[in-house]
């Protein structure tokens, strides 16, 4: 007989049995402590936090709304931070291992959920002792889009950190992460960052939908960041990665970077694409970044060719906006074929075909190396050492050329700054510049490097370097700078306003630097194999010779501000001299006189010349210094391009006169005079 309490066990029963019905296997008491016991599965509740059981499932979820410290070991409870919640949580010798979670179920099944459904969570995470959290399929620590995760610890605070997809960070886009202190590991898995993940979703929380990009920043602490398969160690896509501190190593999975863009392999049908390596900014801080096996050191993603019968070839990531400054000391190690710094490979496509294409190597991005910064790049293959990564050919000797990654946008200076940059094995790779292919170079794109020859190292052989120029101080400036005003792109962000500061506190010796330059749209000024088109500019008879800038006019022609003439001055009976003698970017026309007489006599004279601009140059903007034979000249612009100097001689006629005498001397005079009157008549006396 079914009574009505048998009804209600047999309903529960099948209520459960659907897994519709969440309760503990046991009576669950509730504490009135704010610490969780991770492996406590009895307790119901305490302050700012909760628990739940699924029986169907056999996992719990500890929900965290306000400040709690966590402890105990676990295998089967997820911690949740609340939407919307602001908490400061410690994690106090706590480890949730999840490994072996199934994929369905509670909330992503992450070891540490941040979650952000209704609005994003802030968390500011003390580790204390030795830590771990690991995840099955997705984040070891899960920080959704809109959300925000900071750790903080010391050295000897260890926090270990392994995740299905990335370690700490996004399965798909992610929040804002900040690193301060402490010893951290966190290692990705299939696809996953080590640290990172999709950087940019349109997010809105309970509002609208708004463009948000999430920011990865290293402060302090020793981390080290390892990426899965396809990962970067730090970064993913359109990541924007700050490192200000502490000791980072960074390692990519394959295709990964080590701090920059996730990379993809090519499949049956399609080609995979690299990502960029987003926004990099390192300005202090000891970093070591190493690239997955297609992956750039720090930059772009690699991108694998096809499996398949299209037989398309992969396409590297390209750098991004890299800026490496302060005292920060950087190596950066390069995967086959990649870029030390800048673009990831390209590779071929696999299959055995006639048809089959090579890759395509990564473009360099904007790189900007500068300050006190101490970096190591070095490339693989056919990558650069600083610049465009490379393009490998398919698999099959018919296989159609790769190409490599244009050089992008380099520029590097600084007193301080040390850079070693190093090209891979290929003979057509640059140190600092495109990458290579075994069809085409990438194109060399606008580079300037300004270092002083020992703060400046290069591939051996060669060692070449050209246009070792003298930058002097201006002798009127009491700081002694030496600035340079930079063109497009050089001018906009990442690269700032445009003009910096070459060397500061110079005296009139001035400092002797090798420089690196191609300027495309620049008239050539100095060359250096492979390098041509240099944006130096010389100001009067040397270069710098009044040290107070260097101008980079690219795509406008170089402005001659001084002209110093000298030709043979008029002499009373000599004929006119028709040549005249300059240095300068100009050419000179012979001398005209006025009036065009045969010979000089007394009387004045007007020299005139004419000055046409080499190509690439111009007198717009005016002459500040015009001389002629030291004085200064009347400048009269033709209108055509042209000049004319001019300065006007004078030639006096000299009058011979009788200095007038004294009146000593004239009584002497006229004793001498008495005295020969005497000698005189005595002479006629003795006649």
């Amino acid at each position: 007989m079914l009574t009505a309490k048998n009804f209600a066990t047999a309903f529960a029963t099948f209520i459960l049995s659907l897994g519709l019905l969440s309760i503990s296997p046991a009576v669950r008491a509730t504490s009135t402590a704010d610490t969780i016991d991770v492996g406590d599965s009895t307790t119901a509740a305490g302050i700012n936090w909760t628990y739940d059981y699924d029986s169907v499932t056999g996992f719990g979820e500890f929900t965290i709304t306000g400040d709690v410290t966590i402890t105990g070991s676990t295998t089967t409870n997820q911690i949740l931070v609340a939407p919307g919640t602001v908490a400061n949580i410690t994690l106090s010798n706590a480890s949730v291992d999840l490994q072996n979670t199934p994929v369905v179920g509670l909330s992503g099944l992450s070891a540490f959920y941040i979650d952000s459904y209704g609005g994003g969570a802030v968390v500011n995470l003390t580790i204390d002792g030795a830590n771990k959290l690991t995840s099955s399929a997705y984040s070891g620590i899960q920080v959704l889009e809109g959300s925000a995760l900071t750790i903080n610890g010391t050295d000897a605070d260890v926090l270990t950190v392994i995740g299905g997809s990335a370690g700490i960070g996004g399965s798909g886009s992610m929040g804002d992460v900040t690193i301060n202190g402490g010893t951290i590991s966190a290692t990705g898995g299939a696809y996953g960052a080590g640290i990172g993940g999709g950087c940019f979703s349109a997010w809105g929380g309970a509002g609208p939908l708004v463009p948000f990009y999430a920011t990865i920043a290293i402060t302090g602490g020793h981390v080290t960041a390892t990426g899965g398969q396809e990962g970067a160690g730090i970064g993913g896509k359109d990541c924007v990665v700050k490192i200000s501190g502490g000791a980072v190593d960074a390692y990519g999975g394959q295709y990964g970077a080590g701090i920059g863009g996730d990379g993809r392999a090519g499949d049956l049908t399609a080609a995979g694409l690299g990502s960029a390596g987003g926004t990099i900014i390192i300005t202090g801080g000891t970093v070591n970044a190493t690239g997955g096996k297609y992956g750039a050191g720090i930059g772009g993603g690699g991108g694998g060719g096809t499996m398949g019968s299209s037989g398309n070839g992969g396409i590297g990531g390209a750098g991004g906006d890299i800026s490496i400054s302060g005292n920060a000391q950087v190596t950066a190690t390069a995967g086959e074929s990649a870029a030390g710094i800048g673009g990831g490979a390209g590779t071929g496509a696999s299959a055995n075909l006639v048809s089959s294409r090579g890759g395509v190597g990564g473009a360099g991005g904007n790189i900007i190396i500068s300050d006190s910064a101490v970096v190591s790049a070095s490339g693989n293959g056919l990558g650069a050492g600083i610049g465009g990564g490379g393009g490998t050919p398919g698999n099959t000797p018919f296989s159609i050329g790769a190409t490599g990654g244009a050089a992008g946008n380099i520029l590097i200076y600084g007193e301080s700054t040390q850079v070693t940059a190093k090209k891979g094995s290929s003979t057509l790779a640059k140190d600092i510049g495109a990458g290579a292919g075994n069809s085409a170079m990438g194109s060399t794109g606008n580079v300037f490097v300004a270092l002083t020859a020992a703060n400046l190292t290069l591939s051996l052989p060669p060692a070449t370097m050209a246009n070792s120029v003298l930058f002097t101080a201006d002798p009127a400036s009491v700081a002694g700078i030496v600035k340079a005003t930079l063109p497009a792109p050089f001018n906009a962000a990442p690269f700032g306003a445009g003009t910096i500061d070459l060397l500061t506190g110079l005296d009139t010796t001035g400092k002797p630097m090798s420089v690196i330059t191609t300027f495309t749209t620049q008239a050539t000024s100095f060359s250096l194999a492979g390098f041509s088109n240099s944006p130096i500019t010389k100001t009067g008879t040397a270069l710098m010779q009044s040290g107070a800038s260097v101008n980079f006019l690219a795509g406008a022609d170089i402005v001659i501000d001084l002209a110093e003439i000298t030709l043979a001055a008029p002499a009373l009976g000599a004929a006119p001299d028709t040549l005249a003698a300059a240095i300068g970017d100009f050419t000179v026309s012979i001398v005209t006189w006025t009036p065009a007489d045969p010979a000089f006599r007394f009387g004045t004279y007007t020299a005139s010349v004419t000055l046409t601009p080499n190509s690439g140059h111009t007198f717009a903007g005016g002459l500040t210094i015009a001389n002629i034979n030291g004085k200064s000249a009347t400048v009269t612009d033709n209108g055509n391009g042209t000049v004319t100097l001019s300065y006007q001689f004078v030639l006096k006629q000299t009058n011979t006169t009788i200095p007038a005498l004294n009146p000593a001397m004239l009584a002497l005079l006229a004793l001498a005079l008495m005295m020969a009157a005497g000698a005189m008549t005595r002479m006629r006396w003795r006649v």
